[in-house]
């Protein structure tokens, strides 16, 4: 057995970047596109998505440090055999067998050129002739290199064993880690990340290295890139059955979900100019924040549709939908309403609790008390005997016959208005090529049957999710949302947001509140963070700071001065974040704000995208998810804690009031990159 024989009965298939070809692509540029794809998993193939551009058509890198590129020419064996034979003039004068290829060697030296101190990158040139025998290329070999030192292959080198074998064996000088990082910017520039979409730091050295821009790193870029969107017109280049429609990213906090997800839309808009394609949040600043991010590396070329599902639902539901004058109330409100109508009930049931379930019984579209009686809660938290589900149906029924009566209506009705029209095929969607969600994990089962019947047949759904920060109890799996993902996810492991004190303290109190719960235990799909992982992070901030204040006002008086010093220090604008759990109180803390400092603006990130005056952002930890900044001041801590110890809750209910804060605060301590103030008495 030869060594590329034994390469391939042990290994993979080689990475590719993207994985399918979109765009008008040559046939022989598709053929060696296949073959590529059969090399080695040693190797990672790139495909330059922008021919327009003087870039070849690969470049490919083996056991990440020794890098090739290769171009394709379709010129073809009787053209060749023609030149040979000095049959063909040209301009009057007979074409020599050294101008064969000579574009493609121009388009090899023209990128390499471009190259940072372009003579010190060993780089394997490569041109392909894949309709052209390698028995007439070696009989032409010399004139063709002219002491170029590249290198040309024919169709019987067409295949992925022989190409291994060459490849190994042509093995060029390996790249230190910044130039490869240059070479990938080079060659795919789609994957360079602003500076300003990362969280600015509090410490910045003016004297660090500009020369490598920030790129997405190769496995998000790889899930940017996997299974795009085809055009029609290049479906029939593609050989295998297209892939299924969904998809799905999620990692660690701070790992780069939203970014990734940001790029595909971008890329997906780039290849695609025509199709639909829909962009749903489940909270406004991030939603907010993306389209900010995403008109800014557009420039806002592209017609791309940024909506919350509830907005989204607002836009589709139309005035014959609501009753006149009826007024929607928000959790706190409705949580009011149910804690009313049980007062003296005799029930056992916490008011927090039976909201949940309510809130369960409307996501998966139960219409009928049967059929709730016998529903699997698993992921609830809590069972519940027939007779106890009895008592909570009739609450149900009681606080809708109450909404009714007093015109209201929660979110919740308004997602079962939504789901109805558009199951009967009454919603004006235009047919969605592809939908991208973030924070998916926030999604009930119903808004999926809604995304899926907005998608095309054939339509791509991309999702963002972390579950570790699903704190909204969407505890259905994918497949019970009708969403097929096994085998088709994407784990982000790298953590680039946090420094390395931030993640090891949120990791820390994660982990000592699973101790603390009884039956709480760590699901597979956590996206916790190792020792190691947190060890091996190079960001280093501040050590977060608890400041222990006795009551609200405090706390209020604490951060105003807190942010004038900071003011006065000239922290760059938009580098501070306040969260703040209570939303009445976040209220009354930025009148607080407007009115002790005046000569400063304060952004609610669910007014819109922030003006670039702003000094600080402000939002409630509900609206968080997705937000980032390099100093987070969270107040309200004690707000959640307090409740934990309420002798009202059952265990059950203590228990998973316990995850539901653990994975909240959780969030709430990643949104920082390197210095986390939290103002609390309660937590240690």
């Amino acid at each position: 057995m030869n060594l590329i024989t034994f390469l391939f009965l042990r290994t993979f298939m080689a990475k590719l970047f993207p994985n399918k070809l979109s765009g008008a692509v040559p046939p022989d540029v598709a053929r060696t596109f296949r073959q590529l794809k059969k090399l080695p998993d040693s190797f990672s193939v790139w495909y330059s998505l922008s021919q327009s551009q003087a870039r070849p058509h690969f470049l490919i890198v083996w056991e990440g440090r020794c890098a090739y590129l290769m171009q394709v020419t379709s010129t073809d064996q009787q053209l060749v055999d023609t030149v040979i034979s000095g049959d063909l003039f040209r301009s009057n004068q007979p074409m020599t067998p050294d101008v064969l290829g000579d574009q493609e060697r121009e388009v090899i030296a023209a990128f390499t050129k471009n190259l940072p101190s372009a003579e010190n990158f060993p780089i394997v040139p490569i041109v392909i002739f894949p309709n052209v025998n390698k028995g007439t290329l070696d009989t032409i070999s010399t004139e063709l290199a002219k002491d170029s030192g590249i290198h040309f292959l024919g169709k019987q080198q067409l295949t992925a064993d022989k190409l291994a074998g060459f490849l190994i064996q042509h093995a060029p000088e390996e790249l230190e880690n910044p130039q490869l990082e240059q070479l990938r910017s080079c060659f795919s520039p789609e994957n360079i990340v602003p500076n300003r979409f990362s969280p600015l730091s509090v410490n910045r050295s003016h004297l660090e290295a500009t020369l490598t821009p920030q790129l997405l790193d190769m496995d998000q870029e790889w899930c940017m890139k996997n299974n795009l969107y085809l055009p029609e017109e290049t479906k029939d280049l593609v050989e295998e059955e297209l892939s299924s429609s969904s998809q799905l990213v999620t990692g660690v906090a701070g790992s780069g979900k939203s970014l990734v997800l940001l790029y595909r839309a971008l890329l997906n808009a780039q290849l695609n100019p025509d199709a639909k394609v829909l962009i749903l949040t489940h909270n406004r600043p991030i939603n907010h924040e993306l389209q900010a991010r995403f008109d800014h590396l557009s420039d806002k070329k592209y017609s791309v549709t940024w909506l919350t599902f509830f907005s989204w639902a607002r836009q589709q539901l139309t005035q014959r939908d609501w009753p006149a004058d009826e007024k929607v109330i928000y959790p706190d409100r409705a949580l009011q309403i149910i804690e009313e109508q049980t007062r003296n009930s005799g029930n056992k049931f916490s008011a927090s609790f039976l909201l949940d379930e309510i809130g369960f019984i409307k996501d998966n579209n139960i219409r009928r008390s049967q059929e709730y009686f016998s529903i699997s809660r698993t992921g609830q938290g809590r069972g519940l005997k027939e007779a106890q589900r009895r008592v909570v149906w009739k609450i149900y029924r009681k606080y809708q016959e109450y909404l009714k009566e007093q015109n209201l209506t929660d979110w919740h009705n308004v997602a079962i208005r939504f789901y109805d029209k558009a199951m009967r095929g009454e919603c004006a969607f235009p047919g969605y090529h592809c939908i991208l969600i973030d924070e998916a994990q926030f999604f009930a089962k119903t808004w999926f049957d809604v995304v899926n019947k907005a998608l095309i047949p054939g339509g791509q759904l991309f999702l963002s999710a972390d579950p570790t920060q699903g704190f909204l109890k969407r505890r259905q799996t994918w497949i019970s949302s009708g969403i097929e993902v096994r085998g088709r996810t994407t784990r982000l492991n790298r953590a680039y947001r946090n420094s390395k004190e931030i993640l090891r303290f949120a990791t820390d109190f994660y982990r000592s509140r699973q101790q603390s719960a009884e039956n709480f235990r760590e699901a597979e799909d956590l996206n916790l963070l190792s020792d190691t992982q947190i060890n091996q992070t190079k960001s280093t901030g501040f050590e977060p700071v608890i400041i222990p204040m006795q009551n609200e006002q405090d706390a209020h008086t604490r951060l105003i001065n807190e942010l004038k010093k900071l003011s006065e220090a000239k922290i760059s604008k938009t580098s501070i974040l306040i969260l703040h759990a209570n939303s009445k109180h976040l209220y009354s803390l930025e009148k607080a704000l407007v009115r002790h400092l005046p000569q400063l603006h304060f952004h609610n990130t669910k007014s819109g995208p922030p003006p670039e005056k702003s000094f600080a952002h402000l939002s409630t930890l509900n609206a968080a998810t997705g937000l980032e900044s390099s100093i987070v001041f969270l107040l309200g801590v004690d707000f959640l804690l307090d409740k934990e110890g309420s002798m009202y809750l059952s265990s059950d209910e203590r228990e998973d009031l316990i995850t539901q804060n653990t994975r909240q605060l959780y969030m709430a301590f990643t949104r920082a990159s390197q210095k986390l103030v939290v103002f609390s008495k309660l937590l240690n």
